[in-house]
């Protein structure tokens, strides 16, 4: 029996010291205590900006012989409806790090809070490192924090059947895990598994999704001590077991995957690896690429560094709206491909233009490697049937509101305007008599051959441009 270097005291004696420390603190006028957290101590928050409300290190998982693990939760102030929940898994190479930390843009508290005033209640929550515990243990505690929010998503706030998760590096690796590993019971604790632990879409940032094939920069260990493995000796089983790409189906979320084409510590073949496998699994996934940057987006200036970052924040937000909205419906009508969707979308809001313009101005919503990746594109747009002029007819006004109806997904604002553009230019008078509105549908339907002619001639001129 272990006796601990303390001097001993009877329970008489200690039952005493405790009744004389109450009775101290009851005449010094110490006021009861606030409501606790999980660990006793009493709750506290932060106010950020915009009025989003932050609650740190609430516990939410107590395994044996570890630390308890907290998470911090940013939730906009009051709401009247459940909010979506975003997940935040810290990055650190699995060695180290936590759910705060900085970038190039500032803490993440403060950005996590940003994102959390948008309208999402958002956790940063923490896992044991490869010093504390090998793998599964840290998928384990992401999957815990996923079920703990949703047992408390009246007290959070939170919309239980709406959650995504997202996660840089490490953070990364875990976060595409926890997306494409939905009810896998090798990361279950028992505890928590009447409780789902599946989210509804996932975002990776530069992060490793196959051990097996994983470039090992020289002097690095690798993945071999959070795998639980002797360096460089990890048997296939367990570079299998870690590996987002494993656990790929077609019943996966959506996923949004962005890393550097500069990385140096995981490389890009990883995330490019990781979208071929969801597409062929035709999980909905996009992918984007940005040049110039190493890992965790750092370039060769402050301002590179900065501008990528903010890039892959507001994609990872849903931002760039326009370009979303526009890609998504062409998606949902057509059946287009990502990078056909890219190149239309471009010609559309600028009319024909040289494949190296095309290249740059697609860049946003498509990663071309090279000039032969926009011409293979371009290639199948032509080869579609019917023909694209036919597939997207052109409606009057300026470029941008001739294709209203891609943008908003609702067909009668742009009908309506066609139609009063449409009077206005041909109908000076008001018709009051069925033979002039006769006359003047078949005006309107002679203009409507005419611009359609004119759109199949501009078509074909930028075919030229091509060929």
């Amino acid at each position: 029996m272990r006796v601990r270097p303390r001097i001993a005291i009877g329970c008489a004696g200690l039952l005493l010291s405790l009744s004389v420390t109450l009775a101290i603190g009851a005449d010094l006028g110490i006021p009861a205590a606030p409501d606790a957290g999980e660990d006793g101590y009493p709750a506290y928050s932060v106010t950020f900006a915009n009025g989003v409300v932050g609650i740190p290190a609430i516990t939410f998982s107590q395994p044996l012989h570890y630390r308890p693990l907290t998470l911090d939760l940013y939730t906009p102030g009051q709401s009247n409806s459940k909010l979506p929940l975003i997940v935040y898994v810290h990055g650190g190479a699995w060695v180290t790090g936590t759910p705060r930390g900085k970038t190039v843009l500032g803490g993440w508290p403060e950005i996590l809070a940003a994102l959390s005033a948008r309208g999402y209640v958002v956790a940063a929550v923490s896992y044991r490192l490869d010093g504390e515990a090998h793998f599964p243990a840290a998928i384990q505690d992401v999957k815990t924090a996923i079920r703990f929010l949703r047992k408390n998503a009246t007290r959070f706030g939170l919309d239980p059947g709406r959650a995504a998760i997202w996660g840089p590096s490490a953070g990364g690796q875990l976060a595409a895990l926890a997306s494409v590993s939905c009810g896998v019971t090798a990361f279950e604790t028992p505890s928590d598994s009447n409780v789902s632990d599946c989210v509804q879409g996932g975002v990776s940032w530069f992060g490793v999704h196959n051990f097996a094939t994983v470039p090992v920069p020289k002097g690095n260990t690798g993945p071999a001590p959070y795998l639980g493995c002797p360096a460089f000796q990890c048997p296939k089983d367990k570079l299998e077991f870690g590996s987002p790409t494993t656990y790929v189906d077609s019943s996966d979320p959506p996923m949004l995957l962005i890393h550097g084409l500069a990385d140096t510590l995981v490389a890009v073949s990883q995330t490019r690896e990781f979208e071929a496998r969801l597409r062929a699994a035709h999980v909905p996934v996009e992918m984007l690429l940005i040049p110039a940057v190493d890992h965790g987006f750092i370039g060769k200036t402050d301002a590179i560094s900065r501008a990528a970052t903010e890039q892959a924040l507001v994609r990872s937000a849903g931002g760039d709206s326009r370009v979303a909205k526009f890609e998504h419906r062409l998606n949902e009508l057509y059946n287009f491909h990502r990078h056909e969707i890219a190149v239309l979308c471009v010609l559309l809001l600028r009319g024909p233009q040289t494949p190296g313009e095309l290249r740059t101005r697609a860049e946003r919503m498509y990663a071309f490697e090279d000039l032969e990746a926009v011409h293979s594109a371009l290639r199948l747009l032509m080869r579609r049937e019917p023909a694209l002029a036919k597939i997207l007819p052109r409606q009057p006004g300026t470029k941008e509101s001739r294709y209203m109806h891609l943008f908003s997904g609702d067909t009668a604002p742009a009908e309506q305007a066609a139609a009063e553009h449409s009077t206005e230019a041909h109908s000076p008078a008001k018709i009051s008599h069925d033979g002039d509105r006769v006359a003047q549908l078949e005006a309107e339907i002679m203009e409507l051959r005419r611009e359609l002619n004119t759109l199949r001639e501009q078509f074909a001129t930028f075919q030229k441009q091509f060929q």
